[in-house]
Formats: structure tokens, C-alpha cells, sequence
């Protein structure tokens, strides 16, 4: 029987995508060795040698379309740049043994974020999410049910579900993205709408299960920032009054939750400093001010400390790693992305668009409070990097400044 490319193709991305959610890493290690966060995984040497195998399946489905990628680094430029920045990093870096083993890590999340967006469009992506997710998702159940010493935790976060993962947040994370997967397949309608809304409920109920505060209040902002999408999507007479009457209301939502935060916090069983984030956000800023323009070097200015892990926000740990610079690339990128996103919305009938508006809303908001953002061996930046790539294809494809690319690119994935 011969298999086409194009299976093939598909089969590897699904692969790779679950690969990336990082599940399987409590088959190799055991979570209650891995601290607190459960980011001391990436110490290991067995787990760094277990991806070797997977930079070279990714730089394999790469070569097959060589020809269609290398256009996609300079149409979707600035996650390619923010590797390069990396890279120099070494030169300054306080540890330029670890800054240079994660860039190469970093650059292979990329390289693979870049060819899921170039070889798949959001539909694509979005099934093959699903199957990696819903997965993930059984497994959470299973586990967490069959066999509670593995799947929830103990100590001082007794209770709490893990699932298939090392840490509650994971598993609040990752079924976060879920709730964002299915909601919008279930949204777009077909005869699988059913199963997508049972996807939705199944993970929003694994996000209450795990006990993350932050991944829940993230799927409630979400439904607001959908019903503000939908506003953007009507004609400019309607959209431009509304969102603004939308977002003013939030604006005063915001402000009147400032006066009951304290309040709200302590009802969800939090402080007001965030469990501790607060004072370590304050710590990393007197930090990231001593080397405001280049930084410590990618990811090692936690190697030189054992405070902490983590800034617990994506957009602060870039200032301390790459400095300045690196962040303002980041802002930039991040930024085009929105934009591309509102102009996807704009098109009458397009679906999909709400995905890239929701999965950026999201993975800002998360990372007010984790650090997701240009993480090596992350399946979260390998989307992002997907996204915004499908994002820049759609408005060029808009403009007809890349119609030609394009259509080779669905000619030639079809044919295949």
C-alpha cells in the first residue's frame, strides 16, 4: 500500500504535536522529583537525548518542502530573528553552556512552529489539535482516576489533578488550549459538533479538577474576548461602535475589580501578591534594569539563582534573556499578529479567524503569569509561531501580495 506525503505529513504533525504537549515525560521521570514547578525536567540528560530524534524528524519534514519554507522565514521574520538574538546571546550570556544547548532547542521549536503554519491552514491544525489534545485528554481522566498517587497531587497542593502531567498547571494549561480547540471546531458547526462541545466540557472540567485559579479565570476572560471578536466581524458601522461601547465597559470592569481584588483573591483561595509572583516580578525588574538592552543571555539568568525558576510571566523573562532588544522584537511580532488576526475577522464567514484571535488573547494572558513565551521544546510557542504565520499568509493573501506563493503552496500540499 503506498502512503502519499501528504499523509504522511499529516501523520507527523500530530505525532509531533502531542509530542510537544509533553505528556509522556512521567513515563520517564517521577513528577515528585521535579520540585515544585516541575521545570527541573529539562536538567535531565535522558530527556534532552529523547529529542534529538525529534529535531531530526522535524528538519526532515522541512527538507520535503525546502522550496515553500524558505519564503516563510522572511514573510514570518521575527520568531527566526528572536533565535538569531539568542544565539549572539552566548557572546554576554552568564551561562553560555545552557544558553547555547536551549537555543538549539529554541531554534528546532521554531523551525517546526514555522512549518506547521506554512504546511497546514487553521482547520488543519485545529484536527489535528484535537487528536492530540483529546488524547491527552482521556489519559488525564484515566490516570487521575485509576491511579490517584500518580495523577493527583501531594503536599502542599494535595487534591489537586495533574493527570498525565508533572504539575496542576500543566494540566490546567494544556486543558485551557483544549477548551480554546474544541470550543471553536464546535463553533464552526459539521457533524462532529456534538463531540467538539463533549471536548469542551470534558476539559473545562479537568481545569476546575486541577485547581488552576489562573487557567479558569483565563477561559472566562476568553468567552468576553469571543463576544468582542464577534463584534469586530460586523460591518464597520456596527463593529467600531460597539467594540468601543464593548471595551469601555470592560475598561469599568477592570477598574471596579481593582477595588475588590483583595477581596476576590482571598474567595479563590489566593493573596494579594499572587502567590508570591508579585515580589518576584519586582526582584526580576531591578534585575532586567541593570541589563536593560541585552540581557543575562537565553535562558540563563535563573541558572545563576536558586530563588526562584521562573519570572512567572513570558514577557519578562524575554526582557531578562534577550534584553531590550529581544523584546521589542517580541512586542512587534506579537503586535502583527493581532493585526493580521482583526483582518482575518473581517472576512465574511471566516471561522477560523476566531481561533487566531482567541489562542493570541489567551497566550498574552497567560503569560502575565507563567512563561510560555520563546520556550524551548513548548508546544504553546510552537503554535504561536504557527499562528502568526497563518496570520501573515491570510493578509498577504488578502492584499494578493503573495496569491502566487500560496496557491502553489495548496497545489503542491494537495497533490501530494
Amino acid at each position: 500500500m503506498r502512503i502519499s506525503v501528504k499523509a504522511l505529513e499529516s501523520f507527523c504533525g500530530f505525532f509531533l504535536l502531542f509530542w510537544f504537549i509533553g505528556a509522556w515525560v512521567v513515563l520517564i521521570v517521577n513528577p515528585d522529583e521535579l520540585g515544585d514547578f516541575g521545570n527541573a525536567a529539562d536538567a535531565s540528560p535522558i530527556l534532552r537525548l529523547i529529542w534529538i530524534p525529534i529535531y531530526v524528524l522535524v528538519l526532515g519534514l522541512i527538507a520535503l518542502r525546502l522550496r515553500y519554507f524558505l519564503p516563510i522565514l522572511l514573510l514570518n521574520w521575527p520568531p527566526l530573528l528572536l533565535c538569531l538574538i539568542a544565539g549572539a546571546s552566548v557572546i554576554w550570556s552568564v551561562s553560555p553552556d545552557d544558553t547555547i544547548r536551549r537555543t538549539i532547542a529554541l531554534t528546532m521549536t521554531t523551525l517546526f512552529g514555522l512549518y506547521v503554519g506554512m504546511r497546514f491552514n487553521q482547520m488543519e491544525l485545529l484536527r489535528l489539535l484535537a487528536w492530540s489534545l483529546g488524547i491527552t485528554m482521556v489519559a488525564s481522566w484515566a490516570v487521575s482516576l485509576a491511579l490517584p498517587d500518580m495523577g493527583i497531587m501531594k503536599g502542599t497542593l494535595a487534591g489537586a489533578w495533574r493527570g498525565v502531567f508533572v504539575h496542576k498547571n500543566q494540566l490546567g494549561s494544556t486543558m485551557m488550549l483544549a477548551v480554546v480547540v474544541f470550543g471553536v471546531l464546535a463553533y464552526r458547526g459539521g457533524q462532529h459538533r456534538r463531540l467538539a462541545w463533549l471536548g469542551v466540557l470534558s476539559a473545562l472540567t479537568l481545569v476546575v479538577l486541577s485547581n488552576s485559579q489562573t487557567a479558569l479565570l483565563i477561559c472566562v476572560i476568553l468567552v468576553g474576548l469571543f463576544g468582542l471578536s464577534k463584534l469586530m466581524s460586523l460591518p464597520a458601522r456596527h463593529a467600531v461602535p460597539l467594540s468601543a461601547m464593548a471595551i469601555a465597559a470592560a475598561l469599568a470592569l477592570v477598574i471596579a475589580g481593582g477595588f475588590l481584588i483583595e477581596p476576590l483573591l482571598q474567595s479563590l483561595g489566593r493573596d494579594i501578591t499572587l502567590t508570591g509572583r508579585s515580589e518576584i516580578w519586582l526582584r526580576t525588574l531591578d534585575s532586567a534594569a541593570q541589563r536593560p538592552w541585552l540581557g543575562y543571555g537565553y535562558e540563563a539568568f535563573w541558572v545563576t539563582t536558586v530563588q526562584e525558576e521562573r519570572a512567572h510571566n513570558g514577557f519578562l523573562d524575554t526582557w531578562l534573556g534577550l534584553g531590550g532588544i529581544g523584546l521589542i522584537v517580541l512586542v512587534i511580532s506579537y503586535s502583527a499578529a493581532v493585526r493580521d488576526g482583526i483582518l482575518m475577522l473581517r472576512v465574511p464567514g471566516n471561522k477560523e479567524a476566531y481561533w487566531v484571535v482567541l489562542f493570541l488573547g489567551m497566550y498574552f494572558l497567560q503569560n502575565m503569569t507563567e512563561s510560555t513565551i520563546l520556550k524551548q521544546n513548548e508546544l504553546l510557542w510552537v503554535l504561536y509561531c504557527a499562528v502568526s504565520t497563518r496570520a501573515v499568509l491570510a493578509r498577504r493573501a488578502l492584499s494578493g501580495r503573495n496569491a502566487l506563493f500560496t496557491g502553489r503552496l495548496g497545489r503542491a500540499t494537495s497533490a501530494a
